[in-house]
């Protein structure tokens, strides 16, 4: 065996690069330890294998993606074979500056504990919809909480950041005001 390849483990599928320094994806060969972005397609195990990022966190870019005109998404994605696949090096690039990007937002937003009438007035939800929430969020084991929580004296704090992140993607946002009748 030469010095510069090592086995990836026995039954996995295993990646190696031809002359053409392209990966191949193939059963039971070798690896080369070069760490480059090769010129491929993968699927989403194979992308979250590659980048380390779980499954379901690929399966949200994907969606989020492939719902764009072809044009506006910002990398290549294909469906072939019943399955969803990513362009390598794109994937790598977008991976990459969408954590600048999560860095920058985060300054914005203080890592503060707020109480329910706090949150009530800098979300625009009302106190009691911001009550109705924590009361659902208490009773979930506590790793899958969309907001972190804590509870003070007969009062429940929750942590800005998750709950800014709540409202921007998973909530409905706060309801329209009706208007007047004339």
């Amino acid at each position: 065996m030469n010095s510069g390849r090592r086995y990836l483990g026995q039954g996995r599928t295993k990646m190696i690069y031809n002359g053409a320094n392209e990966m191949v994806i193939s059963r039971n060969s070798v690896m080369s330890d070069e760490k480059q972005v090769e010129r491929i397609w993968v699927g989403i195990p194979q992308a979250a294998e590659i980048t380390s990022r779980p499954k379901e966190y690929l399966r949200q870019i994907m969606a989020s993606i492939w719902g764009m005109p072809a044009e506006e998404r910002p990398l290549k994605v294909r469906f072939r074979s019943k399955r969803y696949e990513f362009w390598l090096p794109d994937l790598v690039h977008y991976l990459e500056n969408s954590g600048e990007a999560e860095a920058e937002k985060e300054p914005n937003i203080e890592p503060i504990w707020v109480m329910t009438h706090e949150a009530a007035e800098i979300t625009g939800y009302s106190q009691r919809y911001i009550q109705q929430l924590v009361y659902k969020i208490q009773h979930l084991p506590e790793a899958e909480r969309p907001i972190r929580l804590r509870s003070r004296a007969f009062r429940n704090e929750l942590w800005l950041p998750d709950l800014i992140h709540y409202v921007e993607n998973i909530g409905y946002g706060p309801a329209s005001k009706r208007s007047p009748k004339t």
